[in-house]
């Protein structure tokens, strides 16, 4: 292989990989539009129609806690997909933010645990769990991973 032809091959390469870094950005871009349920419909009944149930609802804070953010969702072919914004501030030292679904005080789910992005921390969580019963989205700020909800946040019903 001569120099000319080693040339062009890692450009070819290098054009791959941009372009397709290119198309995982665009559908990134496109997975954070996506729309919490707020139906009357089941999930049974949705799938059975053949349709996609989008929603959007703010989340709002709890007790003395001053940020905001904003939940989307989406339930389409049998899956759940949820993607949190918000405006909050680095958590401290050995604590995180953590999201969570409930359907009661006692029935819940976590969606796990919120990551930084610009201006705030923010989740995308994806499920084939049937979540149409839990009307409840929680933000807390946790110090132990112990599968409970510590300190409230942030919340929204739908």
């Amino acid at each position: 292989m001569n120099y000319k032809t080693a040339t062009l091959i890692i450009l070819g390469l290098i054009a791959g990989l941009l372009i397709g870094f290119g198309l995982g950005l665009k559908w990134s871009e496109n997975k954070e539009k996506t729309l919490i349920s707020n139906t009357a419909e089941t999930a049974e009944e949705v799938t059975r129609n053949n349709q996609s149930v989008n929603d959007e609802t703010d989340l709002s804070p709890v007790d003395e806690f001053a940020d905001s953010g904003l939940v989307s969702s989406e339930y389409s072919e049998g899956v759940y997909t949820y993607t949190v914004t918000t405006d909050l501030p680095d958590p401290g030292d050995g604590k995180y933010y953590e999201g969570w679904l409930f359907k009661s005080r006692t029935d819940f789910a976590s969606t796990g645990k919120l990551k930084k992005q610009t201006g705030g921390y923010g989740q995308a969580f994806a499920a084939e769990n049937d979540f149409s019963g839990y009307e409840t989205l929680s933000i807390t700020l946790e110090e132990f991973d112990d599968q409970q909800p510590e300190t409230y946040v942030l919340e929204a019903e739908f």
